[in-house]
């Protein structure tokens, strides 16, 4: 959730399209409510949380690659947790 955060947010800096910018921007959120709570279980038992990689952004604005193919490596990422999320709960 870190990274895909760091990535979403890089994302939302180039992109063009407003729906696309929201899309990513609600991510953001919704990726940083699950650091917290995830953070805060491993605090709770005494574990190190991981650090955010967020001081790896830039500030460009200068999109490097299309709406569409963020779009969509995005939502690879997302089915891929959801998949990793699933997987962790039948264990």
């Amino acid at each position: 959730n870190a990274i895909g955060k760091t990535l979403i947010m890089g994302f939302a800096q180039t992109a063009k399209k407003k729906e696309v910018k929201e899309y990513f921007l609600r991510g953001k959120r919704i990726a940083q409510k699950h650091i917290d709570l995830f953070s805060d279980i491993l605090k709770k038992e005494d574990l190190p949380a991981p650090m955010t990689w967020d001081t790896a952004l830039t500030d460009s604005t200068i999109p490097v690659f299309s709406d569409k193919l963020m779009m969509f490596h995005v939502s690879a990422m997302i089915a891929a947790g959801i998949g990793n999320y699933g997987a962790s709960m039948s264990g």
